[in-house]
């Protein structure tokens, strides 16, 4: 009975932090992804923020994310606009348990 209890309660552990984790990829590739676009600016893309992120969102249990970003130029309708890869891998928990959630993002600036 013991290492059935053991057992839920360490797959409700792993169903949780990776549930964190998944937040966490999320939220951190909207914060760069508002960095790069300025709320206000929706013509606007700022390529210099376009650039690595370590997010640790306050009062999460050891959760982090780190986002890396990528720019490039393209031809669009013959124009040149810059399109955005954000690329956001999270982790979450301890020594014992830890879970990982990556999410990607593609954006592209508007002219």
């Amino acid at each position: 009975m013991t290492k059935i209890g053991w057992s839920s309660q360490n797959t409700t552990t792993k169903e949780v932090l990776a549930e964190r984790a998944w937040l966490t990829a999320h939220s951190a590739n909207e914060v760069l992804l508002t960095q790069i676009f300025p709320l206000g600016q929706p013509h606007n893309s700022d390529e210099t923020a376009c650039k690595a992120l370590l997010f640790k969102p306050q009062d999460w249990f050891n959760c982090e994310a780190k986002v890396s970003c990528e720019s490039r130029k393209i031809s669009h309708d013959h124009q040149q606009i810059t399109e955005y890869k954000l690329s956001s891998t999270a982790t979450c928990g301890s020594k014992n348990i830890t879970m990982i959630r990556t999410q990607e993002v593609w954006a592209r600036g508007v002219k």
